[in-house]
């Protein structure tokens, strides 16, 4: 079988793309006995989880490390969630262990985020690595990863997503979040606005907890930033959100006795990195952007970087259903004048009668379909921002790449 076929077999055979708990890991877990030598990173949180991996990664490559990273979701490839170092794990290497996974625990019922989650963990088990980085899937407390022996957690930033998994307010998503801290192990915490619920749930874990502005700081003006921990550290024309970027020195600081990092390269890497999906620029003139942004902090975010006025601004979304998108939609017209709305082609996303209801009057909008993207991206004469569902940003950013353009962050 090919990989697609392996992972459709697999959601087939249960009921939900999503099964909390940590039984069927701990359970294969206990078989396969992995035993790794090296540093075990979770990096959990609401946004910035990809763009913490990959500015990890890219460091520790560059310094002469081995390292191997998993995370969640991909773009386009499932490939993309196994890399040692910046490379992909090919398709034979990730078949034989669904075989071998198979074998050993076909009558677990692993589910599909779970038999990626082991996939990845028996790779790196077995790849002599320096370090290993892993992406949380949902949440944290029952999340596949946090079944592995971890010994650093960093929690990016805490807000409201997932409520129908995670709780409907930031102090229940917080205590989901904080169960990948580990007792007397390090956890850097980045999320600025901890309210003194999330302080006691933080205190009870009993991990060494390195908090933003307390233990180590960011200043920032506009893209310059200047890291305050064990050492400082300057950054100029630097597009890494500040909570990610301080969550990433301070872990570099805690790791620098086993991974030594030169302060250098730490910045130069930074100021240099481009993570896929992430205000991204794939066309240079009309300029378009792309941002995986799909919850409503995120998008908040994303929007306070658009330059363009709305009078100049065409937009494409599509979202994943159950996101806390409405007052989004309400306000996009003070951003975009004309707002293009991909039809997915499963119920798993938002349908256009709830586009449309939470949109706006004075927005002028269309509808297409997902196949009709790949005709209308060559045709925007404005500058255009794509976000929202990882299926349509991938989409768009594969066009691109197909067309051998050249793709920066912008």
């Amino acid at each position: 079988m090919t990989i697609d076929q392996w992972l459709s077999h697999v959601l087939k055979l249960q009921e939900s793309g999503i099964k909390p708990g940590l039984e069927r890991m701990n359970a294969y877990l206990d078989r396969y006995q992995g035993s790794p030598s090296c540093p075990v990173i979770a990096v959990g949180g609401t946004n910035g989880k990809g763009s913490c991996v990959e500015a990890l990664v890219s460091i520790y490559s560059k310094a002469g490390f081995r390292v191997g990273s998993f995370i969640s979701p991909h773009l386009l490839k499932v490939n993309e969630r196994f890399r040692i170092n910046t490379e992909c794990v090919d398709d034979d290497l990730i078949l034989e262990h669904f075989e071998r996974i198979n074998a050993l625990g076909r009558d677990l019922g692993l589910s599909y985020f779970e038999l990626l989650c082991v996939t990845a963990w028996q790779i790196f088990c077995e790849a002599s690595l320096d370090v290993m980085i892993f992406e949380v899937g949902l949440g944290g407390r029952l999340d596949a990863v946090n079944a592995l022996p971890l010994s650093h957690s960093i929690i990016t930033s805490i807000d409201l997503d997932h409520q129908e998994y995670l709780g409907n307010d930031r102090d229940s998503i917080a205590i989901e979040k904080f169960g990948i801290l580990r007792e007397n192990k390090a956890a850097v915490i980045a999320e600025t606005d901890l309210t003194d619920c999330m302080i006691k749930a933080l205190d009870q874990t009993g991990a060494m907890k390195y908090v933003i502005n307390q233990s180590f700081k960011v200043v920032s003006n506009q893209k310059s930033h200047q890291y305050l921990g064990d050492t400082s550290l300057s950054f100029t024309q630097c597009t890494i959100h500040p909570q990610v970027l301080g969550a990433v020195c301070k872990t570099l600081e805690l790791t620098q006795s086993l991974l030594p990092v030169p302060n250098d390269l730490i910045q130069k890497t930074l100021c240099e990195l481009q993570v896929p999906g992430r205000f991204e620029r794939v066309q240079g003139e009309p300029p378009m952007i792309i941002d995986v942004a799909h919850n409503e902090a995120a998008i908040k975010n994303l929007l306070k970087q658009w330059p363009y006025p709305s009078s100049n601004t065409t937009m494409m979304v599509a979202f994943k259903k159950n996101k806390t998108i409405k007052e989004v939609l309400s306000n996009l017209n003070q951003y975009a004048q004309n707002i293009i709305f991909v039809e997915m082609d499963d119920n798993a996303f938002v349908s256009k009668q709830v586009f449309i209801a939470n949109l706006a009057s004075c927005v002028h909008y269309e509808l297409i379909s997902f196949d009709e993207v790949k005709e209308r991206v060559w045709t925007m004469a404005q500058p255009t921002l794509v976000f929202g569902c990882f299926k349509l940003v991938g989409h768009v950013r594969s066009l691109f790449k197909e067309r051998g353009h050249v793709i920066k962050c912008s």
